[in-house]
């Protein structure tokens, strides 16, 4: 949501200041409407399961969900990390889950914020990248990438696109080509 609202801003002043712009694809998503809803169902059981048990740590784990594939990304202790886990397993629809956890205090959320919105603006303009369904985690300068691309050849240039962004420590993809 976050990413959504920065493209938009970033989108309205590019339009503001220089007549008319278009971007390519940027925000197409390449699952049907259908898969999305049960995904954004899916993220929305296990995150208000989290909140549930303790807002302040769930409010350290970042939630995703592609195609049944649920993604808990963050800082929590050993005892809500299995908690977590769990309540994401168990929940209807799910396929699969993976954890990326990281250290507790590896976050800084004003320069990660920032570090984001750098990077939704690279994989957004870089060219012939038609980034259909990506989302970006900063966990301290720790870039996590999730979601949904054309191919392969595309999560490659996406990495790399991630790479070169000033303040990147390090990558990882979670990134799949689009299953047909």
């Amino acid at each position: 949501m976050i990413r959504i609202f920065f493209l938009s801003a970033a989108l309205m002043c590019t339009v503001m200041l220089s007549g008319c712009f278009v971007i390519p694809s940027a925000v197409e998503d390449e699952r049907n409407i259908s898969t999305q809803y049960d995904d954004a169902g899916i993220k929305t059981t296990i995150a208000a399961a989290l909140l549930k048990e303790n807002a302040t740590k769930a409010n350290g784990v970042n939630v995703h969900c592609f195609e049944g594939h649920v993604f808990l990304v963050g800082e929590a202790d050993q005892s809500f990390r299995r908690f977590a886990l769990d309540t994401a397993r168990k929940a209807t629809g799910v396929v699969h889950v993976t954890p990326h956890w990281f250290p507790a205090g590896t976050g800084d959320t004003l320069n990660d914020t920032g570090l984001e919105t750098k990077i939704d603006a690279a994989l957004l303009f870089a060219k012939d990248l038609p980034s259909t369904q990506v989302v970006v985690d900063v966990w301290g300068g720790n870039v996590v990438l999730m979601g949904i691309m054309q191919d392969q050849a595309h999560i490659n240039k996406a990495v790399a696109v991630v790479r070169g962004v000033q303040g990147v420590k390090s990558v990882t993809s979670y990134l799949t080509p689009h299953r047909l």
